[in-house]
């Protein structure tokens, strides 16, 4: 049981280090012009028109949707190897500024393309605590998944053994689903 405390600091540790950022406004100039972009509010402003932007991961790729004050949206989704885009139908690119030049606001921020994460951190810690309760006190979760249906079983090595080999799976499928 005492090993389980150091494997509970350090994912609480970890949990904790992947704050936000204090700052997520950026200006950028592009042909001249000043846009302010504001990743945390979602919106990209130039002089007195405000563009909102959401940016959703989608397997190996993103989709970003772009929207106009009068309502108009466009939309830009990039998969592994190409690139395809569409809008409303009352867009019109001259009005406001452009999708292609949104886009290379996007890029020309801190990262070069829209950060997304992509792993569901409840399944992430579910699979952590599991690994580290197998891997610090495998007799106990052996008793748990069988020896409750035995009276006076013991576990052998190589279940123990392989208890904690599956433990080990489970936290590093874990850090996977939660840093993916």
């Amino acid at each position: 049981m005492r090993k389980l405390f150091p494997l509970l600091g350090a994912l609480l540790f970890l949990l904790c280090a992947c704050g936000r950022a204090a700052s997520q406004r950026y200006d950028v100039e592009i042909d001249g012009r000043s846009y302010t972009l504001d990743q945390e509010e979602g919106t990209i402003t130039c002089g007195d028109v405000v563009c909102g932007f959401e940016v959703r991961g989608s397997g190996n790729g993103y989709r970003v949707t772009f929207t106009f004050p009068d309502g108009s949206s466009c939309w830009w989704e990039q998969s592994e190897y190409f690139g395809i885009g569409g809008g409303s139908e009352d867009y019109d690119p001259e009005r406001y500024v452009s999708r292609d030049t949104l886009l290379s606001v996007l890029e020309a921020g801190p990262a070069k393309q829209p950060r997304q994460r992509g792993g569901n951190p409840v399944i992430a810690l579910f699979l952590l605590l599991i690994g580290a309760f197998n891997l610090t006190v495998p007799q106990a979760a052996w008793y748990l998944r069988h020896g409750w249906q035995f009276k006076d079983a013991e576990p052998s090595d190589a279940a123990l053994a392989m208890g904690r080999i599956g433990g080990g799976v489970a936290v590093l499928a874990g850090i996977i689903f939660f840093f993916v």
